[in-house]
């Protein structure tokens, strides 16, 4: 086919301008290369219970697997963090056994990738700045123990989109659409809210692309 548009060498070398233009194209897409049962992310962050019916969870990002330097600074916060995320959720049921709260909720987690990080605890909207890079439906249960204020939570993660983004001069996915992944997460309940509390979590993945 190509002799019919370039003679000799010309038309060699235009296919193999093509093929290193495609191999350099494939060599800078990346994704996060994650094993079933291992960490992907770790978080932190806050919640608030807007209503009865709502909850709002919100933080960053501070370790990714296969990604290095997540803070614009030495000061790995919020205000730093390249990567934050978004929890809307509803609860769709309350339970109670003795000193234990349990609340089913389900919602939308979404990964934000902000090249100008600027995330306050004090503003939960800023945390959805930047480019949307993960979108996932989630399913949360929740067991607070009402005597010490503390509370845990298993998490279940679908992803439903993932957008690519350029870091470190590469183009990267966090995930493929299907992938699962499950949070287990600790937190304390705050006696003056807002936030309503403050947790910590980390990130498993559960099922493959």
């Amino acid at each position: 086919m190509f002799r019919s548009w370039f003679p000799g060498r010309i038309g060699a070398a235009v296919i193999v301008w093509i093929a290193g233009v495609a191999g350099t194209l494939q060599a800078r897409e990346h994704r996060l290369n994650v094993q079933i049962g291992e960490v992907a992310f770790t978080l932190v962050g806050q919640v608030t219970n807007t209503s009865p019916a709502q909850s709002i969870q919100f933080g960053y990002l501070p370790t990714i697997s296969g990604l290095t330097d997540l803070f614009a600074s030495p000061t790995e916060d919020e205000t730093t963090a390249f990567f934050t995320f978004y929890n809307d959720t509803t609860t769709k049921a309350v339970r109670h056994n003795g000193p234990l709260t349990i609340i089913e909720r389900e919602g939308t987690t979404t990964v934000y990738y902000n090249v100008a990080p600027h995330a306050s605890f004090a503003d939960p909207s800023s945390f959805q700045d930047g480019q949307a890079v993960l979108v996932m439906d989630l399913k949360q249960q929740v067991i607070v123990d009402t005597i010490t204020g503390s509370f845990s939570v298993v998490m279940s993660n679908d992803v439903t989109a993932a957008s690519s983004f350029s870091w470190d001069g590469s183009e990267w996915q966090l995930a493929h659409r299907n992938s699962q992944f499950r949070w287990a997460l600790q937190g304390h309940l705050n006696g003056t809210p807002p936030p309503s509390g403050h947790f910590a979590a980390y990130v498993v993945k559960v099922q493959g692309d």
